[in-house]
């Protein structure tokens, strides 16, 4: 915790979990498109310590507020879901997506 990663979007399972973390974190700008841009933001952040270090303060003063660190809003989210899903069992619907 508290060290940001760099990531490539993909169509990988990892991939997209590293994306959707990062984005949620606040940190988008993390995200690359291409290994070349990934190559290029790592390469940015090693030759320049002072952005490292931002993204880490970034992390350290958002954690409390920033919904990938809510335990109680993903619980309660988590919980929304799986009622809609048994409401959704219980009337017959055939399974589809949805959103909380």
């Amino acid at each position: 915790m508290g060290l940001p990663l760099v990531t490539v979007l993909g169509n990988t399972f990892p991939s997209r979990v590293a994306a959707s973390l990062l984005n949620t974190a606040g940190l988008p700008d993390l995200v690359t498109r291409s290994e070349a841009d990934y190559e290029a933001v790592a390469f940015d952040l090693a030759t320049h310590p002072d952005k490292l270090a931002g993204f880490k303060r970034h992390l350290i003063h958002h954690r409390k507020t920033c919904p990938l660190f809510d335990t109680a809003l993903f619980a309660k989210n988590i919980e929304a879901a799986y009622r809609r899903m048994v409401e959704t069992y219980e009337a017959g619907i055939p399974p589809d997506h949805f959103s909380i």
